[in-house]
């Protein structure tokens, strides 16, 4: 879809316009703010860039006699200057503008701030319709079939996972004698007939079917319980467990179990109880497959609980991204003009400080856009262009923009790619975004000397990437947390963006039906990888 832009500078030039035409953008000149008028008047658009020089331009009281007409108060505005011209201007922030671009600016510069309003914009426009597509949620069953409750335990359990960022949850039927126990549907995969557990292995179905009461185990290496099986322990990604009975009667015949993948989580008295009610509603599925209507009124009010929930998150997460992006862009601005319209009276001290307060911003500013971009992906509202692609395109892009990096720091750089074209089903931009991340990471944590490889694999029905390096490598617990769900500690913690950054990998490849996978050690390198299908996956 085209977005029709603004250009309100007499100074824009031809190439520019040229530029953003070739990069997908409808551009519009105008010399003067009566010029800009009556574009406006004429059509709507999706972003106006102002010079603070323009001819007949007044500041806030022009702004907002642009924001009052028919159409613009949806408009994301910018607001770009020279340095010795914003001395003279207003604050250009008490207007409420979505960014501030300090002249002279690149075209690079230009179109990753465009990205940016307009990824800001959808997403907020996109936040106001989610009650609208709740219904999505609804599960649709055959009254007849019985192996459709199953499909509709299955689909509750994925809604269930989002809730609370579980690493997986699951129901299981136990046998009269405890010694075995049968899955009966899980949140990551459908489950197969004969997916047996012996409960040698799993003491806390044990526990749960003697007591019947809700197990709550906060850190699951350290739990007494938990000890004759702490050697198998190691390989699993969940840290902590809720383990709630389903009874029928008086008889513990299953159980839902919910992994976590933090220790000690946040889990009060209402998130217990919801459980619970799922529980009772899986034992009433369990009873009698013929009780349906009773079922799906259970099933459409606990999804309406559930959907209530996340969509109060969801727009929680976007209000409050918007919100510190103003104070942030803010900071930004005046920094930026100081710095650049009074270098000559700064001190060298003073220039640093100023650097490393922009250069904050900037981070702060990536990570609110990381933040936006998962909040999308979490909610099922990512805009993609799915499609047949060639993906060794896209690596030959991210060898040829990360090279340079790699030869800065001494690396070797090489990638592998299959003699045939290798071809899937993806969006270009996203995936481009995944590789680019996972190479940045390969080599910011690979010393000088070492070697950063890609390779794709052609499989059967998917195609594997695998990024290697020969890096510092990682610690299995902190490999672990990395590919778990995003936490304060990995998102904010000393490498910070590996958390937060691992987390939207995993969403872009989880809207992909693909996964994303990793083995490391200390010393000894990492190899990241992940999957994306050759074809498009129906879900059912």
């Amino acid at each position: 879809m085209t977005q029709t832009i603004f250009i309100a500078d007499p100074e824009a030039t031809e190439s520019l316009l040229n530029g953003l035409g070739a990069r997908g953008f409808s551009p519009l000149h105008a010399q003067t703010f009566d010029q800009l008028l009556s574009l406006c008047e004429g059509q709507r658009p999706d972003i106006v860039l102002i010079d603070l020089g323009l001819p007949g331009f007044k500041g806030s009281s022009s702004l907002r006699k642009l924001r009052k007409l028919p159409g613009l108060d949806q408009a994301s505005f910018l607001l770009s200057a020279s340095p010795p011209a914003s001395q003279t201007r207003l604050n250009p922030f008490t207007v409420q503008v979505d960014d501030y671009l300090a002249k002279p600016y690149g075209d690079d510069e230009l179109l990753v701030r465009l990205g940016a309003c307009l990824a800001r914009k959808r997403l907020l426009s996109e936040s106001g319709a989610q009650a609208q597509d709740s219904k999505s949620l609804q599960p649709q069953t055959d009254a007849t079939a019985q192996d459709d409750l199953f499909q509709v335990m299955q689909k509750v359990l994925k809604d269930l996972s989002r809730f609370k960022n579980l690493e997986r949850c699951s129901v299981a039927l136990l046998q009269q004698d405890r010694s075995l126990a049968y899955v009966i549907a899980s949140s990551d995969a459908p489950a197969p007939a004969g997916w047996r557990l012996d409960l040698a292995n799993y003491p806390e179905l044990r526990e749960v079917g003697r007591t019947g009461h809700p197990l709550i185990i906060r850190n699951v290496r350290q739990s007494p319980l938990m000890a004759d099986v702490a050697e198998r322990l190691h390989s699993q990604l969940f840290q902590s467990l809720l383990v709630v009975p389903v009874v029928i009667g008086e008889c513990v015949v299953g159980a839902l179990v919910l992994r976590f993948s933090e220790a000690d989580p946040e889990f009060g008295q209402e998130e217990l109880f919801f459980c619970q009610l799922m529980a009772l509603m899986f034992a009433q599925v369990i009873k009698s497959s013929q009780d349906l209507p009773q079922f799906h009124s259970m099933l459409r009010e606990e999804n309406r609980q559930l959907v209530k929930m996340l969509e109060k998150r969801d727009q929680f997460a976007v209000k409050a991204i918007a919100a510190l992006h103003t104070p942030v862009t803010v900071i930004h601005g005046f920094c930026a003009l100081i710095k650049d319209g009074g270098v000559s009276r700064l001190t060298a001290d003073q220039q640093e400080y100023f650097d490393k307060v922009i250069e904050t911003c900037e981070a702060l500013d990536g990570l609110m856009g990381d933040l936006l971009e998962l909040s999308r992906f979490i909610s099922g509202h990512a805009a993609l262009e799915l499609g047949e692609r060639d993906l060794c395109m896209i690596l030959r892009k991210v060898y040829e923009k990360v090279w340079p990096q790699a030869l800065a720091k001494g690396l070797i750089f090489q990638w592998d790619m299959e003699p045939s074209d290798c071809r899937a089903w993806f969006d270009a931009a996203s995936i481009q975004r995944v590789l680019e991340g996972l190479v940045a990471n390969a080599i910011r944590f690979t010393a000088p000397g070492g070697q950063v490889r890609m390779v794709v694999e052609d499989r059967s029905q998917e195609i594997h990437v695998h990024v290697q390096d020969s890096g510092v490598g990682i610690k299995e617990a902190d490999l672990a947390r990395m590919l778990g769900e995003c936490t304060a500690e990995t998102a904010l913690g000393e490498d910070s963006g590996c958390g937060l950054g691992m987390a939207l990998y995993r969403a872009i490849l989880a809207a992909h039906q693909g996964r994303l996978w990793a083995k490391s050690r200390p010393g000894q390198g990492s190899l990241f990888s992940f999957s994306l299908p050759k074809r498009p996956v129906v879900v059912v």
